[in-house]
């Protein structure tokens, strides 16, 4: 997997683009209004294994080996769901308005129809237009009628619009699902009735179903339990398990080389020694450095959001391999000046550590991740406290940020490390 072409000059742009570092922000405040959280989420603990992921352990067919300069990994996915005595029954019932702040009021209709909005439905969302009262563009606020009547299509055109602009925060970071819908709310206990009529309003993005209308189902929920339910289904994250094979006798300096490389870890040599006189496969989370190891599958304490930090996808990556996280980090503009500043394009293949900095087609950050092997990477997708710490494929991470704008990737390293 080579990294690509950057441009000349920076890596990076210094200008913040329009990304989850600020749109999050946005959804947390909509958040505040429908959930309060009445417990700690499963939190940094010092030692590993502290997760809140709701794994069932998969079926031998289901664990994927890939081998490399790391070893032979087992590979199997999980999901990873917040604990449900966070939520509260409680949401509203506030007629949708969607805010174009490109879309001048008097060309309402030439603009949707420029999106490729059906002609019918050009009409009847022009009925409902009218100037934004702050001279942001147009205000669309359709019946509830009209939002359950939208195709599948018109609705991806619609949202995948109002995605561009931080003053659509539910649409900017809506709820997500990678594969079959039927695979979302499998097992969870959720009405028939009410998963039909989520997948009515939900829409496509690159294998993603996509849900922004939580408004919509609020009314249709009959108790606090089934409404607790349904948000820790919605709220669940696809995820990957990993674990490293060891086969009896195996010299291990290979594989200390690979994790231990970038950072001295003392339980390391151990580890893998005990994992090569028993031949036993041994967990990941046991070979990363204290910061992701403490972090991996839980979510962030939410009375740590009160200092201001923004604990995002930047902040997870340039702490890596911290011992004490350096907060700025979750600024995008400081995380790119640092990048910048710090670290070199990756040309060949690259190694545990390495930062892949995803970016939009003028050069702004949009995310980063940290890559661990093969197509694998830690991330944390978004800074709300909603978005836990995670292993994922970087092929899915990509298409989830293709949906902000997240066209190009570049492979960076800290200079001076080859």
């Amino acid at each position: 997997m080579p990294a690509e072409d950057s441009d000349r000059g920076h890596i990076l742009s210094l200008q913040p683009s329009r990304s989850l570092a600020f749109l999050l922000g946005g959804v947390l405040v909509l958040l505040a209004l429908q959930t309060v959280l009445l417990g700690v989420l499963l939190l940094h603990r010092d030692r590993p294994g502290g997760s809140a992921a709701l794994p069932v352990p998969p079926p031998a067919s289901s664990v994927e080996l890939v081998t490399g300069p790391w070893g032979t990994l087992e590979i199997s996915e999980i999901v990873v769901s917040p604990p449900r005595n966070v939520f509260m029954y409680d949401y509203g019932d506030e007629r949708p308005h969607w805010v174009f702040p490109d879309c001048p009021p008097d060309r309402v209709d030439g603009y949707l129809s420029d999106l490729g909005v059906p002609a019918d439905l050009v009409s009847q969302l022009t009925r409902v237009a009218s100037p934004h009262k702050e001279g942001k563009g147009t205000v669309v606020s359709p019946s509830t009628n009209l939002v359950w009547r939208l195709t599948c299509e018109a609705r991806q055109i619609l949202y995948s619009r109002l995605a561009q602009f931080d003053e659509n925060p539910t649409h900017r970071e809506p709820f997500r699902f990678r594969g079959d819908f039927d695979a979302w709310f499998a097992g969870s206990g959720v009405s028939p009735e009410l998963v039909e009529k989520v997948q009515r309003l939900s829409y496509r993005h690159d294998g993603y179903w996509l849900f922004s209308d939580l408004a919509m189902i609020w009314p249709l929920v009959d108790s606090p339990f089934a409404w607790t339910r349904f948000l820790q289904t919605l709220y669940q994250e696809q995820a990957l398990s990993l674990k490293l094979r060891v086969p009896a006798g195996q010299d291990t300096a290979a594989l200390a080389a690979y994790w231990g490389g970038r950072c001295e870890l003392p339980q390391l040599d151990p580890v893998l020694n005990t994992s090569s006189r028993r031949g036993e496969a041994v967990e990941i989370i046991y070979l990363l450095p204290p910061f992701a190891r403490s972090r991996l599958n839980t979510y962030v304490n939410p009375s740590g959001m009160a200092s201001g930090t923004v604990y995002n996808c930047h902040w997870t990556a340039l702490n890596f391999f911290r011992e004490t996280p350096d907060n700025r980090f979750g600024k995008t503009e400081v995380a790119a000046e640092y990048i910048n500043a710090n670290c070199g394009v990756v040309t060949g293949d690259p190694r545990y550590g390495d930062i892949c900095a995803i970016v939009d087609k003028s050069g702004k950050l949009v995310h980063s991740c940290t890559y661990i092997a093969g197509d694998i990477v830690f991330t944390k997708n978004g800074d709300a406290v909603f978005a836990p710490f995670v292993f994922d494929r970087l092929r899915n991470v990509r298409a989830l940020y293709r949906f902000y704008g997240g066209t190009k990737m570049v492979v960076v390293r800290p200079k001076g490390q080859g």
